[in-house]
């Protein structure tokens, strides 16, 4: 009987404690969460912070976009041989390549992807809540994946940015660039269709047009028309049929079109700090090219005074001019440029060093960019007659000197270069190259559109100069390298795109890159 009733008594104290256990777990949820914890995050923040990323660029600004990108299409110098990949010759810094691929993985993709699923759980893809938000949020991601794979060539796409959930992929494969392209022009066509009037939009949290969408959608076609631009010599016949469709469609035709985002003294959450201005804070020895000065001289460019400085030694000596530096040059040569920087000319300090005076913007995808390429679309007949090129090639010029930082330029100067430099050649070729030079200086500032739109117009024609040193034989580099992390981390992946697009170097061609001509005016 006492084993029994212990029996009894031990088992209804076990069922009072799981009742009394089971009432007090009602409540854990609550009481293992800080009142002040942020438990649910709003798709609209992830969706400023890639706006900004994808107009400044991702990471530090002067490393990877400036030194790299931005020195190979020689708009950029630098003296130093061993700060920071000092020419795009040199193999020493392969952090450059490395955060760029890190930064856009790891921050742009997955933010966006996450903001996708924060919408998916919010309510069905279909509903007006949902619905044009969403499809904002993947014309974004197509901005970032097509910069992504012109820069690298074969990138992990289809399986990447999926290393959680279910079933992670940890090693995704890389695609093939000739058939991510394609996919890029199916998401933008399938967003663009599924922006509707009357939806909830990101409104102000949106940096580009406030959530405008007669506005997005202009933005979406003007992207798959340079999106499909890019295989022009890859898959010219694709690229025909494609850029036609988006000649038929509203695209950013004037200024109030233009994505760009607003810049301030400060950056933080407010402001967007302009990365000439993060240049200028921290600085290195980075100047303007002596080509790039030529360029603007030579056409009596009234942009100049508003991109360069005139030496210091030439303004302390009463006669301004302007000096700029040759790429590639000699160990001796860097050594002289570092030591008498006093006779090199720097970007405006009137535009981008009077902080809390002008801020410039940062340009995205502007009027100028898209009358550009309607200008080449309408000289191959793709979309328009080529006699409407010159017109469109008009509006690029007048569009590109009326937007920041020159909208201060007089209108009669701006008339007096189109009447001069405005009428596009009757030789394909020779417009070709009107065209490519003047989105070279257009793109002053937008790195991956300078090297990208170079690289494969290969216009202007660059002399890669001979300092004889670094890896890439006194050529011009196609690529950045594949993050090398990869060879290790994702061996499969890394070596079945090595088999497909060629080794690992800085001169191996990518498949859009499929222009005959290499771009450069001497081979040493």
């Amino acid at each position: 009987m006492i084993s029994i009733n212990k029996f009894l008594l031990g088992a209804a104290s076990l069922v009072i404690f799981l009742v009394v256990f089971a009432s007090c777990t009602d409540h854990f949820g609550s009481l293992n969460t800080p009142p002040a914890e942020i438990t649910t995050v709003d798709p609209g923040f992830l969706f400023t912070a890639q706006q900004r990323w994808e107009a400044r660029g991702v990471g530090n600004f002067h490393w990877f976009q400036l030194r790299n990108l931005g020195s190979w299409a020689q708009h950029w110098g630098e003296t130093q041989l061993n700060n920071g990949n000092a020419t795009y010759f040199n193999d020493g810094q392969r952090r450059n390549e490395d955060q760029y691929w890190d930064a856009t993985y790891n921050t742009v993709l997955k933010d966006l992807d996450r903001a996708k699923r924060i919408l998916r759980e919010l309510g069905e893809e279909s509903e007006p809540e949902i619905r044009t938000r969403l499809a904002q949020t993947k014309i974004l991601e197509v901005l970032a994946w097509e910069k992504l794979t012109a820069t690298y060539g074969d990138i992990p796409f289809s399986e990447a940015v999926r290393g959680f959930g279910e079933d992670p992929i940890m090693t995704p494969a890389y695609d093939a660039q000739e058939d991510i392209y394609p996919a890029l022009i199916n998401q933008l066509e399938t967003n663009i269709n599924l922006l509707t009037p009357g939806d909830l939009t990101y409104g102000a949290a949106d940096l580009f047009y406030g959530g405008d969408i007669e506005s997005w959608r202009r933005f979406g076609n003007t992207l798959k028309l340079r999106t499909a631009m890019r295989m022009s010599y890859a898959n010219p016949g694709l690229a025909e049929q494609l850029v036609t469709e988006a000649m038929a469609q509203p695209l950013i035709d004037s200024h109030d079109y233009s994505a760009s985002v607003a810049t301030g003294p400060g950056g933080g959450s407010t402001f967007l700090l302009h990365g000439q201005v993060q240049h200028y804070r921290n600085p290195f020895t980075l100047f303007l090219t002596q080509r790039f000065i030529d360029e603007l001289e030579s056409r009596n460019d009234p942009r100049l005074p508003y991109i360069a400085e005139p030496t210091p030694n030439s303004v302390a000596a009463g006669t301004p001019e302007y000096r700029g530096l040759l790429v590639n040059n000699t160990q001796e040569e860097m050594a002289a440029f570092d030591n008498n920087q006093g006779d090199l000319s720097r970007n405006s300090f009137e535009i981008y060093q009077n902080e809390g005076e002008y801020n410039p913007p940062m340009h995205v995808l502007t009027y100028a960019n898209a009358s550009f390429l309607k200008a080449e679309a309408a000289l191959r007949g793709w979309g328009a007659s080529p006699g409407d090129a010159e017109a469109y090639f008009q509006n690029g010029i007048r569009a590109a000197m009326e937007m920041e930082p020159y909208h201060n330029i007089d209108p009669a100067d701006i008339d007096a270069y189109v009447a001069a430099h405005g009428t596009l050649s009757a030789d394909f070729e020779e417009a070709l190259e009107q065209i490519g030079i003047q989105k070279w200086i257009n793109h002053h500032h937008q790195n991956w559109e300078l090297y990208f739109e170079w690289r494969r117009l290969s216009y202007p024609r660059l002399d890669p100069n001979n300092g004889g040193m670094g890896v890439t034989n006194n050529t011009i580099p196609r690529r950045p390298y594949w993050h090398q992390a990869e060879v290790s981390l994702n061996a499969s992946g890394y070596e079945a795109a090595v088999q497909r697009q060629g080794p690992n170097l800085m001169t191996t061609r990518m498949w859009i890159d499929a222009n005959p001509s290499n771009g450069q005016s001497i081979t040493y």
